[in-house]
């Protein structure tokens, strides 16, 4: 009799997974690849007092109350160990200025004749999206006009990607940037986004709260203290959890999953359903459903550097994002200004080509550039290493691999859920809402 019910990945889809499914059935059990769990959501320790996240920092509590519930332990709700932020104060750093009021790219501070000739192009820009565009180049390009597109949005796609807008699928750019420009005062703005035309294009320069959403972190620590709880919460609840778990063999009988086999040589038999929340292309790639060649796929890679700094910090921005084409910084994330505390902590995120050398004084450069620290700051300690090369540069050949592969795999198997089946699904309220879905109809 099947009575197993196997979740594969151990970030955060595959934990909301593991939860939901406890709540039907008595044999849940949870892979994961690596030793902890968390996915991006993992932090860095440094002689057991600096703590230094590695991707996601800031999560933030969904709209979905059932998701809340699978996801929200009480702890949470301790106003002595965890933080409640209203809303986020994002920057960035654009055409050699500090931009502290928001995420969106500031195109006033252009010289009055190219702003004039974005703005001008802006307005005979495409009058309605088209339903589908072939890639990112033609999605910008029909909002913004070729100026801003050629000259600043495909720079940004080089750093970022290291490839052209053309060779993005649609929507990618909203991975790194605010899909909308300031371009006028505030109250000009107001009065023109009351029209869906500039509503898709302009942004406030200091934008709305959003009262639904609130942001959580803890006071000490960092955010691997959220995994750490939910890692509890599956254990309280019986969920059997295998960290530094590959799986090296899966067999399928009648079109279902009826074996695991780990590279340790246990066999998990007995399996009724499998929910998949690790990239498909693996499950393609061992079951063979696709050539190798096409699963491969490009990725740039994160280098991290953790930053001790001597001095305060010169803005309140939690996070700021670089748009300087020769700046090294794609990110810098602001830890004092959210989790209040007498050590200047920052993690500056680079996106490269693997293998590369980057120099940590020019990362320090660019942070006194930018106007994050001042120039007589001085670094108490540093930690600088290879993340790993897991950011995607999503193409349309990729996205049509991805669904050939799911099209394929379901079609194969009959006892599988593919959890994070949608490629167009960027963050993570996005993604658990896909989870959700798909997850909450296995019966």
């Amino acid at each position: 009799m099947s009575t197993n019910v196997v979740v594969v990945g151990g970030g955060i889809a595959g934990i909301l997974s593991a939860l939901m499914l406890k709540d039907k059935f008595p044999n849940v059990i949870l892979i994961e690849n690596s030793s902890e769990l968390g996915g991006l959501l993992k932090s860095d320790n440094y002689g057991n007092e600096h703590w230094f996240d590695k991707g996601t920092h800031l999560p933030a509590l969904t709209h979905h109350q059932e998701i809340n519930k699978y996801l929200i332990p009480d702890e949470i709700n301790d106003s002595n160990l965890w933080l409640k932020l209203t809303h986020l104060k994002p920057g960035n750093y654009f055409n050699k200025k500090l931009n502290s009021l928001g995420s969106a790219i500031d195109i006033t501070s252009y010289d009055e004749e190219y702003y004039h000739k974005i703005l001008i192009e802006l307005l005979h820009s495409r009058l309605e999206s088209r339903s589908q565009y072939e890639n990112s180049y033609e999605q910008i390009r029909d909002l913004f006009g070729e100026a801003l597109t050629n000259n600043f949005f495909e720079k940004i796609s080089f750093k970022f990607f290291g490839t052209a807008l053309k060779d993005l699928a649609p929507d990618v750019l909203k991975l790194i940037i605010n899909p909308r420009i300031i371009a006028f005062d505030e109250n000009k703005t107001k009065e023109l986004k009351k029209s869906n035309f500039f509503d898709m294009r302009l942004s406030l320069s200091t934008p709305s709260i959003n009262k639904d959403v609130e942001y959580f972190y803890p006071k000490k620590g960092g955010i691997h203290e959220w995994i750490s709880l939910l890692e509890n919460k599956m254990n309280n609840n019986g969920i059997r959890i295998l960290k530094g778990a590959k799986i090296s063999g899966i067999h399928v009988d009648k079109n279902e999953i009826t074996k695991l086999t780990l590279e340790d040589c246990e066999e998990i038999t007995g399996i009724s359903h499998v929910v998949w929340t690790a990239p498909v292309s693996l499950l393609a790639g061992r079951y063979n459903l696709v050539e190798n060649r096409s699963l491969k796929g490009v990725r740039r890679t994160t280098y991290l550097f953790h930053l001790l700094l001597d001095k305060p910090f010169l803005t309140d921005r939690h996070y700021i994002t670089c748009y300087d084409f020769e700046m090294k910084t794609f990110r810098v994330t602001i830890y004092n200004n959210f989790q209040k505390n007498d050590k200047y902590k920052c993690t500056v995120e680079v996106l490269d080509d693997d293998n590369v050398v980057i120099d940590e004084k020019k990362i320090i450069q660019e942070l006194v550039t930018m106007g994050i620290i001042s120039e007589n700051t001085k670094v108490v300690e540093s930690y600088a290493y290879k993340l790993g090369s897991y950011f995607p540069v999503i193409t349309p050949e990729m996205l049509e691999i991805n669904g050939d592969i799911i099209d394929a795999i379901t079609n194969e198997i009959s006892n599988i859920t593919l959890a994070q089946r949608d490629s167009n699904q960027f963050f993570m309220a996005d993604v658990l809402a896909n989870v959700f879905k798909y997850v909450g109809k296995i019966k």
